[in-house]
């Protein structure tokens, strides 16, 4: 029986005719290629007098991996593949300390990165390719955690699928001192982190910056009925976690210790009470929550940011 859109039950599955993922580190790609290739240790016992000699095995090599990635915007994949997914791989590669890897045959192995590299080319405009080789590691005592996403790269991830939501519920451009975007902002954090451009004190004012934004931002989504608006308010409170969670990693600040905690109000009451209730004063009050300096009461069940003593 033929028809157009018949399949012979012969006919071998074309295991090329998809994209195979892998993940690196808790990141999933597509893969254009793969290959893996493995030696021998062989040790070889010569004869005099006799032509060829014992190859004595003492164990495999390790195993060398190889990727074809493509980092391309036309291809359907959650976030976009360019530029968002390829920044985050590149910088999960430049980690050099061992990492898991979920290879598409294999299964999970622990790798450190080898070679990498991105290539444009001008006839391929909506992305990159990126080859990308790894070599088999066996450590003990791989922290789990490097499996997971740092807390940027989550705020960051959560800022892209914001940014498809926001229209729907006509969100405010985000403008401070860190940029002129929610995502933006986050992209500057980011980079400093990575290549440490920045003093402690000068990235936790941005950090802090950031939250103050983003606490404007929730305030405002909080304050629509529109239902789109909930998980988006559900996301910012997301991304100020993850900013709390480096500014706490950094540790400092102009030398001295800083963090944050979550508090909420019970009752309708003025800023100067809140900041009472909370062993605070006006300053820092409002220097971690900018948005209740116009709030005169802040509402119960407010959601607020006080430095820890």
């Amino acid at each position: 029986m033929a028809g157009s859109g018949a399949v012979n039950a012969f006919d071998p599955l074309d295991i090329l005719a998809s994209l195979k993922p892998l993940k690196f580190r808790g990141i999933e790609v597509p893969c254009l290629s793969n290959s893996i290739k493995v030696g021998q240790n062989l040790v070889e016992h010569n004869q005099y007098g006799v032509a060829g000699g014992e190859q004595e095995n003492t164990c495999r090599k390790s195993a060398h991996l190889s990727f074809t990635i493509p980092f391309r915007a036309g291809i359907v994949w959650k976030p976009s593949l360019y530029p968002k997914v390829m920044r985050d791989f590149w910088n999960a590669c430049c980690d050099g300390t061992t990492g898991p890897l979920s290879h598409p045959e294999f299964g999970l192995m622990d790798v450190k990165v080898g070679d990498f590299d991105l290539t444009w080319q001008p006839n391929a405009r909506d992305g990159a390719d990126m080859n990308v080789s790894f070599v088999e590691t066996i450590e003990k005592g791989l922290r789990i955690e490097l499996s997971a996403s740092s807390p940027i790269t989550y705020a960051s991830s959560i800022a892209d699928e914001l940014e498809k939501l926001g229209p729907m519920v006509k969100l405010p451009s985000f403008d401070n001192s860190t940029g002129t975007t929610l995502k933006g902002a986050l992209a500057k954090i980011k980079g400093a982190m990575l290549l440490a451009q920045m003093s402690a004190a000068s990235l936790l004012g941005d950090i802090e910056s950031t939250i103050g934004g983003v606490n404007n931002l929730i305030d405002f989504a909080s304050s629509l009925t529109d239902p789109a608006a909930w998980p988006v308010v559900a996301g910012l409170k997301n991304i100020v976690s993850a900013l709390m969670q480096i500014e706490t990693q950094l540790g400092t600040d102009a030398g001295k210790k800083k963090k944050l905690e979550i508090k909420y109000t019970t009752t309708d009451a003025s800023p100067t009470l809140v900041a009472s209730q909370f062993g605070t004063n006006l300053e820092d009050l409002f220097k971690a929550n900018p948005s209740l300096a116009i709030l005169d009461p802040v509402p119960s069940g407010t959601m607020v940011f006080v430095f820890v003593k």
